[in-house]
């Protein structure tokens, strides 16, 4: 076969077997190329916006591993691809709570401001909503993704969640990539491994969801293409300015949400004590007024303790609890008056 008869062929599997089987075709000038993973990354995301393909990208790990830095540099990388600065756009990419989720994302989609921008993360926001109405909003920010990429723009959708089971079954099969990370507790770099998410349908009636670490095909300037399956890709912090903005405004936001939790935990506390405390006020102040009735419920024993007649309890349906607050409560405001003393 004549050379260029063979290069014809090994194009033509290159451009049929992009997206499906392989994931990348890169050129280098050398294997130790510093710009391997940013160039893996611009593939990956990218080249499919460019394409009008959505992009969803799961990032999962434990609290701590590097995830929200990792998808800060992914999503700074695409700006950077797209032409735009992530610092003056960061605030407006990154959805720190899901309240801010209807207006940032009308904001990209139709704000002639954010035309350039084609990235959006969800900060993981498991530990600021219960459980389902954190698994509903993130399955309803992927079918939107899905959904306007159609109709409006194709977007790069990064979603950071400590589990994978936060998405829906159905929903999974629209994910493109699912990555875990993992922070040594020596050195700042985080271990970060792609997986590519596949449908197996070999058997048609039961077709089953699987993940692949990326793969593609890395040139060296000068030699024959070969096959390379990274397991993990190291990286490195995202540029001090992003940390700067992203750590202030993620403890602002937060802050006020934990804020306001605690503040309606207080209300239901209050509007559940507020009737027993409002029942044995009214008891106290009723009964002196009228010192006259003390002695049908309030009587002094031998060793000079003031003891509340059963009666008094039943005909007021008093809890033991209600009955000792009450007490208390009565022989104070009769000391302050001077009018009881000695043991309560």
């Amino acid at each position: 076969m004549h050379p260029r008869n063979a290069y014809i062929r090994l194009n033509y599997f290159y451009n049929e077997t992009m997206g499906r089987f392989i994931d990348f075709r890169i050129t280098v000038d050398d294997e130790n190329d510093p710009e391997l993973g940013k160039k893996i990354v611009e593939h990956l995301t990218y080249r499919k916006l460019q394409a009008k393909k959505p992009v969803v990208w799961f990032i999962g790990g434990s609290s701590g591993e590097g995830k929200s830095y990792t998808a800060i540099k992914i999503m700074d990388i695409v700006n950077n691809l797209f032409g735009i600065d992530t610092v003056e756009y960061l605030n407006e990419q990154l959805i720190y709570v899901p309240i801010e989720y209807a207006t940032k994302m009308n904001n990209i989609l139709f704000s002639k401001d954010m035309k350039k921008v084609r990235a959006i993360m969800i900060d993981e926001g498991r530990e600021l909503l219960p459980a389902k109405l954190w698994y509903n909003f993130v399955n309803q920010a992927i079918a939107d993704i899905n959904a306007m990429s159609r109709g409006v723009k194709s977007l790069l959708l990064i979603i950071i969640s400590q589990y994978f089971k936060d998405i829906d079954t159905s929903v999974r099969r629209t994910i493109t990539y699912y990555s875990k990370c993992y922070r040594p507790l020596s050195g700042s770099k985080v271990s970060f491994t792609p997986y590519t998410i596949w449908e197996d349908d070999r058997d048609i009636d039961n077709v089953k969801l699987r993940k692949r670490h990326i793969r593609g095909y890395i040139t060296i300037r000068g030699k024959r293409p070969f096959l390379y399956i990274p397991n993990r890709l190291w990286v490195t912090k995202p540029r001090e300015e992003l940390i700067e903005i992203y750590e202030s405004t993620m403890r602002e936001k937060k802050a006020a949400i934990i804020r306001r939790k605690l503040e309606s935990i207080l209300q239901a506390i209050e509007k559940e004590l507020a009737p027993k405390y409002e029942k044995i006020d009214y008891l106290v102040n009723y009964y002196i007024e009228r010192p006259d009735l003390l002695n049908l419920f309030l009587e002094r024993t031998e060793n000079n303790r003031f003891v509340l007649r059963k009666e008094f309890e039943k005909a007021h349906d008093l809890t033991p609890s209600e009955r000792a607050e009450f007490k208390r409560r009565l022989l104070d405001k009769l000391a302050e008056k001077g009018l009881a003393g000695g043991k309560k």
